[in-house]
C-alpha cells in the first residue's frame, strides 16, 4: 500500500487485514486450548496456568513496546485491575479444568454463552442500558444453551456445568475489561492480568508440581507463546477495523475446534450440540451488531475464551 492509494482502497485493505488477523487469532487461541486438552485429564491446572502466563510475557513485551513503552503500564485504578485479575484468574482456572472434561468443540460451544451473560451483567456493573432487541437475543441464546444441555432428556452433566461456570466467569472478565478500557491501555490490562496469574499459579505450583514428559514440556512451553501471539494478532485486528466487522470472526474458532477435536482426539460433538451452538453464535453476532448500531465504543462482547 502506497501513500497515493485512495482512502477507500486503504480502508478496504485495512478491513481485509483486520479480518485475516482476527481469523488467525481465533486459530491460535483454539490451538492453545487444544494444547491444554492434550495435557490430559487430571493435569495440574496451576502448572498449566503458570506456563501459559510465563511464556506469554515474550509476545506481551512486543505489545508493550509497540504501545509506547513501559509508561503505558501506569495506572490510577489498581482496584479495577484487581477485580479483572480475580475474575479473569478464576475464569482461566475453570476454563482449563473444563477443557480436561469435554471435547474442545463442546467446550467452545458452551463458553460462547459468555457474551450473553456479559450483556446482562453490563447493566448492574457498568450501568449500561440494554434494549428489547438485545434482551431478545440473550433469551434466544440461552435457548441454544438449553438445546445443548437437553434438560429432561439426559441426566445432570458435570462437565457442561463446569463449562457454563467458565462462561459466566469469563463474562465477568469481559465486563472488567470494558470497564478498564475507559481509562487504561489494553497492554496494561493484559500485563497485570498475566503477571497476577503467574504469581498466583506459582504460589500453588509447588504443591501440585508434576514432572513433565517431553511431550508435556512442548505443550506447556508452546501454550503461552501461542496465546501471546494470538493476543498480538487480535489487538492489531481491532486497530485496523471496527469491532462490528472483526468480532464475529472470533466465532471461526468453532471450525478449528471441530477439526482439531476430530483429528487429534477423535471427538465430534453430537448434532444437538452443533444446533445449540449455532443458535448461541447467531445471538452473539446480533448482540455485537446492536452494540454497533447504538454506538458502543468499548471493547465488544467477543466470545474468545482464555485470552
Amino acid at each position: 500500500m502506497t501513500p497515493h492509494e485512495p482512502p477507500s482502497l486503504r480502508t478496504h485493505l485495512a478491513l481485509r487485514r483486520g479480518i485475516i488477523l482476527m481469523c488467525g487469532a481465533a486459530l491460535l487461541f483454539t490451538i492453545s486450548s487444544t494444547m491444554v486438552k492434550g495435557l490430559g485429564d487430571g493435569y495440574p491446572v496451576s502448572q498449566v496456568v503458570f506456563f501459559r502466563c510465563l511464556l506469554a510475557f515474550l509476545p506481551l513485551y512486543i505489545v508493550i513496546r509497540r504501545s509506547g513503552g513501559w509508561q503505558v503500564l501506569s495506572t490510577r485504578r489498581p482496584g479495577a485491575h484487581l477485580f479483572r485479575v480475580v475474575v479473569g484468574g478464576i475464569a482461566l482456572f475453570i476454563g482449563f479444568y473444563a477443557l480436561t472434561l469435554m471435547p474442545v468443540a463442546d467446550y467452545f460451544a458452551f463458553t460462547y454463552a459468555a457474551p450473553l451473560f456479559a450483556t446482562m451483567l453490563s447493566i448492574p456493573i457498568l450501568g449500561e442500558q440494554v434494549g428489547i432487541r438485545r434482551w431478545t437475543a440473550v433469551a434466544v441464546g440461552f435457548v441454544g444453551v438449553l438445546i445443548m444441555l437437553q434438560p429432561g432428556v439426559k441426566t445432570f452433566a458435570y462437565a457442561e456445568m463446569v463449562a457454563i461456570a467458565a462462561a459466566f466467569t469469563y463474562a465477568l472478565a469481559i465486563i472488567a475489561v470494558r470497564n478498564l478500557a475507559r481509562t487504561e491501555s489494553s497492554a496494561a490490562t493484559v500485563f497485570y492480568f498475566t503477571l497476577a496469574g503467574l504469581v498466583l499459579a506459582g504460589a500453588v505450583l509447588p504443591f501440585e508440581w508434576r514432572p513433565p514428559s517431553a511431550k508435556e514440556w512442548a505443550l506447556l512451553l508452546g501454550l503461552g507463546l501461542v496465546s501471546g501471539i494470538g493476543q498480538i494478532l487480535m489487538t492489531d485486528a481491532y486497530r485496523l477495523a471496527p469491532p462490528a466487522v472483526i468480532a464475529p470472526f472470533d466465532y471461526t474458532s468453532m471450525i478449528w475446534a471441530l477439526v482439531f477435536g476430530y483429528l487429534l482426539f477423535n471427538d465430534f460433538p453430537q448434532p444437538v450440540v452443533l444446533v445449540g451452538a449455532a443458535v448461541v453464535i447467531v445471538s452473539g453476532v446480533y448482540i455485537i451488531y446492536r452494540e454497533t448500531v447504538r454506538g458502543v465504543t468499548r471493547p465488544p462482547l467477543a466470545p474468545t475464551p482464555l485470552k
